[in-house]
């Protein structure tokens, strides 16, 4: 009996030291899964890809991207926020996490997770109507919705963050618009190709090529200042409407993490986004965005004030 307890206490010790080791330096030593919370072809599995491509470099492990779609990113982000704090599943979002939370369609948000780096910030999306469309302006938008209440059409996907741009735009300009359910990027575009709604937001890169074939008309860009690479396109706010909302993408780990884990994975991503000439170019070419980073503590910050901001839409 004794040389079984003496063995079951080497073996926990063995256990615990082996443990031990692990946080101190070894991750990782296997591949690492990156929930992306949309469809491929889209902005968030276009900017996970790209990252996670140079990472598997920095790393020396595969980085797999896995699409998990659905609920606004519910789906995906409740696979990360149940699986293992090992470091070996990661979730990909952006501020949609904000909205999930506050329309109820999870009961967290995402303080349930480790922060991790936030490594884009978007400041390229625009708010569009078809080439044929009688509105030349926002401002010829929110008259037309002014007279016409709850009857011009906005194409979004429910819940997510285009659709709290639309929720914004209701709220700044004192208007009722029909804000309707028509998916991701690509259906948006397809719905306002076939003049099935009035107006879609989406990313630049995204409808650029539309727009200079005359089949979309951009009306406003939702950032701060007019973007260097399409300055034609007015701001929402120098239009009279206070709509600034850029779209950030992160990382966020299961709550309990180790640190020293979140940091290893978190310093590959800093290196690509911050050194990485060709991971410029890429982002650059698709999306016409420069490299951003951020660390974990000032994307609290961000995503902290950003909630506050949308709290008053939870009723």
């Amino acid at each position: 009996m004794k040389n079984l307890k003496s063995l079951i206490a080497v073996a926990l010790a063995l256990l615990s030291l082996g443990s031990a080791v692990a946080q101190k330096g070894d991750y990782p030593v296997k591949p690492i899964q990156v929930i992306v919370t949309g469809k491929p072809g889209g902005d968030s599995d276009f900017h996970a890809r790209t990252i996670a491509r140079y990472m598997e470099k920095e790393l020396k492990q595969p980085v797999v991207i896995v699409n998990m779609e659905g609920a606004g990113g519910s789906i995906g982000a409740n696979k990360v926020k149940l699986s293992p704090p090992d470091g070996y599943t990661v979730l990909f979002f952006h501020t949609g996490i904000i909205f999930t939370e506050i329309t109820g369609v999870t009961e967290f948000g995402f303080d349930a997770f480790e922060m991790g780096a936030v490594v884009t910030m978007d400041n390229g999306n625009v708010w569009c109507v078809n080439g044929s469309s009688p509105y030349k302006t926002l401002g010829d938008y929110v008259k037309a919705a002014k007279a016409k209440p709850g009857m011009l059409t906005y194409g979004t996907d429910l819940g997510g963050y285009t659709y709290f741009q639309g929720i914004r735009l209701e709220d700044v300009a004192g208007i009722d618009i029909n804000i309707v359910d028509v998916g991701g990027a690509a259906a948006k575009n397809a719905a306002l190709l076939g003049r099935q709604i009035d107006m879609a937001p989406n990313p630049y890169g995204s409808v650029k090529s539309f727009i200079e074939s005359g089949d979309f008309r951009a009306l406003a860009v939702l950032s701060e200042t007019r973007h260097p690479s399409f300055p034609n396109v007015p701001t929402a706010k120098e239009q009279g409407f206070d709509i600034v909302m850029p779209k950030p993408h992160f990382f966020l780990f299961p709550k309990g993490t180790p640190k020293n884990i979140v940091d290893a994975f978190d310093a590959a991503a800093k290196k690509v986004v911050l050194s990485n000439s060709a991971y410029a170019a890429d982002i650059e070419k698709a999306y016409y965005m420069k490299p951003y980073y951020s660390e974990p503590g000032a994307g609290v910050d961000y995503l902290s004030k950003e909630r506050e901001k949308f709290l008053k839409f939870k009723k």
